[in-house]
């Protein structure tokens, strides 16, 4: 009897003694693409700041003087986005919402969508018609299709891009970036080609980059530490990450997370980015991590240079996710058109 309370007291002991890690999903702190909709205030202020103000400030002070002088108010009309290169629709969420909230009521234009976004199109398909008056439509023209070109030659690059992994078994999750041209319209256009969001805001994850690291003296371990041990984690953050250069700064970063678990002080999830580190030396740093046991509760992520040309190796050495400023700020707009009928 004693025996048996003394085991049972020891195993109780060893399972209270295991470390609980974090999970680590990307999917879960990386993927925010369900707060990119025109209820957000803070989304629908950037899409009215790219649509019905763009509208307003291209009307100037006195109006469309080439419209008024060559057609009356009372001018009907029927107009259509074509497309001229194959490509993926992005925009049409937040065209629909400004068509029906601000061009008909204030400019008498409605929108009518033909493709929705996610849809694979061609050359001479009709993303959407305009109708309405003439003066309204030729009001909107420019706004609309800057729109439409912006977001759908996002979602055309990310698409690409990410169907380079097709071949994979283990596919890492693609994010954009911060690194955009219209913010978080961008970063909404990278998902419908199916990439993840990373952060929206600052807010949403502790991200600790060379700007922070550098009037740190590059102190990794000083940098979390202080993170973990000496502040309170406000709500709403959903990862912790931190840049390294080298094996040498992803062996420190690593080992000062362990040291963290085993005081049960992390309650994030944790990242360590590999920032423009050749495949090689991310290859080597995973080999040197497993060999210290150093892998557990960790997710890795590889930033900096990657492109479609090389986005395949850099899939291949494991990491977790692939964050690409490329998908955003190298985009190019899609080719469309307005054809009034």
């Amino acid at each position: 009897m004693n025996t048996l309370l003394l085991d049972h007291k020891k195993l109780l002991k060893q399972e209270q003694s295991e470390i609980s890690l974090p999970s680590v999903d990307p999917h879960v702190t990386h993927q925010h693409l369900s707060r990119l909709i025109p209820t957000n205030s803070d989304y629908l202020e950037l899409m009215l700041q790219y649509t019905w103000k763009e509208v307003q400030r291209d009307m100037g002070a006195d109006g469309d003087r080439t419209t008024r002088t060559l057609f009356t108010n009372a001018r009907r009309a029927t107009a259509r986005i074509l497309v001229k290169e194959d490509g993926l629709v992005a925009g049409t969420q937040e065209l629909a919402f400004i068509g029906k909230n601000y061009f008909k009521p204030n400019i008498d234009v409605e929108i009518e969508l033909m493709k929705c976004d996610g849809e694979r199109i061609k050359r001479g398909d009709v993303i959407c018609e305009l109708k309405g008056s003439l003066h309204g439509i030729l009001h909107v023209e420019r706004a609309v299709v800057n729109l439409l070109a912006r977001m759908c030659g996002v979602a055309t690059k990310t698409a690409r891009t990410i169907a380079k992994l097709d071949d994979l078994k283990r596919k890492p999750l693609v994010t954009a970036t911060r690194k955009t041209l219209w913010g978080l319209l961008d970063k909404r256009a990278a998902g419908v080609g199916g990439a993840a969001t990373h952060r929206l805001t600052l807010a949403d994850g502790v991200l600790i980059k060379d700007t922070h690291l550098d009037p740190l003296g590059r102190d990794i371990a000083k940098a979390i530490r202080d993170f973990f041990m000496t502040r309170r984690i406000p709500r709403g953050i959903y990862f912790f990450e931190i840049e390294v250069h080298s094996l040498h700064e992803a062996l420190i970063a690593a080992e000062t997370f362990s040291s963290l678990y085993e005081k049960r002080l992390i309650t994030l999830p944790c990242y360590i980015m590999f920032d423009n580190m050749s495949v090689s030396q991310i290859e080597e740093t995973f080999i040197q991590l497993r060999k210290r046991n150093l892998m557990g509760g960790i997710g890795f992520e590889a930033s900096g240079g990657i492109t479609e040309d090389n986005i395949v190796s850099y899939a291949k050495t494991g990491v977790d996710i692939i964050s690409m400023g490329s998908l955003t700020h190298s985009a190019r707009s899609l080719d469309l058109s307005l054809k009034v009928l």
